[in-house]
C-alpha cells in the first residue's frame, strides 16, 4: 500500500488493496472454506450492503457473540468499510457477562454464531435484543454470510478519499474491546483504525515471512490478540489467515501441514501444551519459520525445542490499550535472555519510567509508558479513567513494572494492579470477587493469583463465609460456572474464619499470594504467621 503518512486508510482498505494486487491469494480459510482476496472483497461489499439497509451507519455499535471464524471476520471488516464499530461477545461468557456489554456499548444489532460445542447462542442473543435499549434484532452471523445481495456502489467502494475524509477515518474507532480495571467493572477500549494499522505494520517489520503470512487462528476475537497481533499481521502484510474454532494440541500438527502454516502468535502456556501433546511431531511443523509467544515466559528448553525444528522463536508485549504488540525480541536473541525477557522497544513511542517520571537505565526498574498517538482514543463513556490512564505529560501508563537490562530487553517484574494473566487471559479478581460476594453465604472475598506450570497463573479465592451456612468448594465453583467465562473460575477455593488486614484497613493480598503460593489444601486459615 501507499505510505501511511500520506494515505491513512481504513483497516478494511488492506482487503480492497490485496483484491487488486494479488486477487487469488488466499485472504480467509478455515477447513470447511477459503475465500481469495476478491472473493473476501465481494464478499465484504455485500455483507456492508446488508448491514447498511438494516440501519447501521458510521459510529454505530455492532455486536457478535462468535468464535474465530471466517464469517465472523468477514462481519468485522464490512463493519469497518461502513464506519461502524466492532463489537465480540466472548463465546465463553455467561449471559451476565454479555448483558454487561451489551448495555454499556448499546450496539444497533447482535449477531450470533453457530452452536458450538453444545451451546446455542440464538436464545442469548435474542435475550439482549429483548432485555437491553438500543438492540434492535439478533441476526444470524451465518445467515448474513450467505446471503448474496448485490454489492451496489456502496460506501466501501470510494477507497481513495480527501485527507481531511482520510484522517478521520484514521482516528474513528474500529472496535471496542472491553477490558476490566481494578473496580472490576469491565471498560470499553477505543482503538483507532491508526493506531491498529500502525501496529500490524510494525509487526510485518519486526516479524518478516516470506512471500507472505500463512497464520494459525484460534484467538478470541474480543481481544486485540484476535483483531490485531494475528489477523492484522496477517492482512496487511498480504498474507492469508486460517482459522479454527478452538485450540487443541492434538490435532494441530495434521492442522499446520494440512495448510502449510508459516507462523504462529500463541500465548505461552499454548506452546506449553504443544510441546507436552503425545501427538507432538517435530516433522509436522516443518512449514513454521516462526514461533511468536507473548502474554508470559517461555522456558528456555521449550525455546530450543521449538528452534530444533528449524524456526526463528520471537517474544513480544502488547495490551489492548496500546493497540496490539510493541516490543519485540532481537533475531537469534541467546535461549536463557529469551526466556526472561518480553523484547526491546519496537518505536521510540515506549519508555520506562521511574517514579520520579525520569527514563530508566539499564539496571533500573520502572513503568512502561507510551506516547498516546497510537494508543486508544479513550475508554467509552468513562473521561475520568481515560484521564486517569495518562501521565501529565500525555504518556500512557500501562501499570506493567519491568527492569531494562544490559541488552536492552525489557525484563517483567509485576503489575501496579492486581490484574494476573491464565492462559493467556487477562484475569481481574475484583470482576470474580463481586460474583462470589453475591453468593448469600458469602460475607466477603478475595481473589489472588498464583504461579502455575500450565497455565503461568491462576486464581485462588479466599472466602469469609457466613459461619451459619458455609458453603462448599463445589458450589462455590458452580456458582461462578454460572455467571462468569471458565478461564475467570478460581482453581481453589479457601474457606477461612478471617482474613488479613492491613492497619490502612484494606485486605492484605501480599499475605494471600504468600498462602496461595504455599499450595496448601486445607479450608481454615490462621493468618496471624501470614501477615507481611
Amino acid at each position: 500500500m501507499t505510505n501511511p503518512a500520506d494515505y491513512l486508510p481504513r483497516y478494511v482498505d488492506y482487503i480492497f488493496e490485496g483484491a487488486a494486487t494479488h486477487p487469488d491469494r488466499p485472504a480467509l480459510v478455515s477447513d470447511d472454506i477459503s475465500l481469495s482476496y476478491a472473493e473476501t472483497a465481494e464478499k465484504v461489499r455485500s455483507m456492508a450492503t446488508t448491514l447498511r439497509t438494516r440501519g447501521v451507519r458510521s459510529g454505530d455499535c455492532v455486536a457478535a457473540i462468535t468464535t474465530p471464524r471466517v464469517d465472523a471476520y468477514c462481519l468485522f471488516l464490512a463493519l469497518n468499510s461502513l464506519g461502524a464499530v466492532w463489537v465480540a461477545l466472548n463465546p465463553r461468557f455467561m449471559y451476565p457477562e454479555m448483558e454487561y456489554v451489551v448495555r454499556d456499548c448499546a450496539p444497533r444489532l447482535v449477531f450470533y454464531t453457530d452452536p458450538f460445542e453444545g451451546r446455542d447462542f440464538r436464545p442469548d442473543a435474542e435475550k439482549l435484543a429483548a432485555e437491553c435499549p438500543g438492540v434492535e434484532a439478533a441476526l444470524s452471523l451465518s445467515e448474513i454470510f450467505a446471503a448474496d445481495d448485490p454489492p451496489g456502489d456502496g460506501p466501501e467502494m470510494d477507497i481513495r478519499v480527501g485527507k481531511a475524509e482520510a484522517e478521520r477515518r484514521a482516528g474513528a474507532t474500529a472496535t471496542l474491546v472491553y477490558t476490566s480495571g481494578t473496580t472490576g467493572k469491565p471498560k470499553g477500549v477505543m482503538l483507532p483504525n491508526r493506531g491498529m494499522i500502525h501496529r500490524s505494520l510494525v509487526e510485518n517489520e519486526k516479524l518478516p515471512i516470506s512471500p507472505w503470512p500463512i497464520v494459525y487462528h484460534s484467538s478470541p476475537l474480543d481481544h486485540v490478540g484476535g483483531t490485531i497481533f494475528v489477523g492484522g499481521y496477517a492482512l496487511l502484510g498480504g498474507g492469508t489467515i486460517v482459522f479454527t474454532e478452538r485450540f487443541d494440541p492434538h490435532t494441530l500438527p495434521d492442522f499446520v501441514q494440512r495448510h502449510g502454516i508459516n507462523v504462529t502468535l500463541l500465548s505461552s502456556p499454548v506452546y506449553e501444551r504443544i510441546l507436552n501433546s503425545p501427538q507432538f511431531d517435530p516433522e509436522k511443523y516443518r512449514s513454521i519459520a516462526r514461533f511468536v509467544f507473548a502474554g508470559a515466559l517461555l522456558p528456555a528448553e521449550h525455546i530450543l525445542r521449538l528452534r530444533k525444528i528449524g524456526a526463528e522463536v520471537d517474544t513480544s508485549y502488547g495490551m489492548s490499550e496500546l493497540c496490539g504488540p510493541v516490543t519485540y525480541s532481537d533475531p537469534n536473541t541467546p535461549a536463557d535472555l529469551l526466556s526472561v525477557s518480553i523484547g526491546k522497544p519496537s518505536t521510540d513511542e515506549l519508555r520506562v519510567a521511574r517514579l520520579d517520571g525520569g527514563v530508566c537505565e539499564p539496571g533500573e526498574s520502572g513503568e512502561i509508558q507510551m506516547r498516546p498517538e497510537f494508543c486508544m482514543s479513550g475508554y467509552f463513556n468513562r473521561p475520568e479513567a481515560t484521564a486517569a490512564a495518562f501521565t501529565d505529560d500525555g504518556w500512557f501508563k500501562t501499570g506493567d513494572i519491568v527492569e531494562v537490562l544490559p541488552s536492552g530487553d525489557l525484563k517483567f517484574v509485576g503489575r501496579t494492579s492486581d490484574m494476573f494473566k491464565s492462559g493467556g487471559y487477562n484475569i481481574y479478581p475484583r470482576e470474580i470477587e463481586i460474583v462470589l460476594e453475591e453468593h448469600p453465604a458469602i460475607q466477603l472475598a478475595s481473589v489472588v493469583g498464583t504461579p502455575d506450570p500450565e497455565y503461568s497463573e491462576v486464581g485462588v479465592a479466599f472466602i469469609l463465609p457466613d459461619p451459619k451456612s458455609p458453603p462448599s468448594e463445589d458450589e462455590l465453583r458452580a456458582w461462578c460456572r454460572e455467571r462468569i467465562a471458565n478461564y475467570k473460575v478460581p482453581k481453589r477455593f479457601i474457606i477461612t474464619e478471617e482474613l488479613p488486614i492491613l492497619p490502612i484497613g484494606k485486605l492484605d493480598k501480599v499475605a494471600l499470594r504468600k498462602i496461595a503460593a504455599q499450595g496448601n489444601e486445607g479450608l481454615v486459615y490462621d493468618f496471624g504467621t501470614a501477615q507481611s
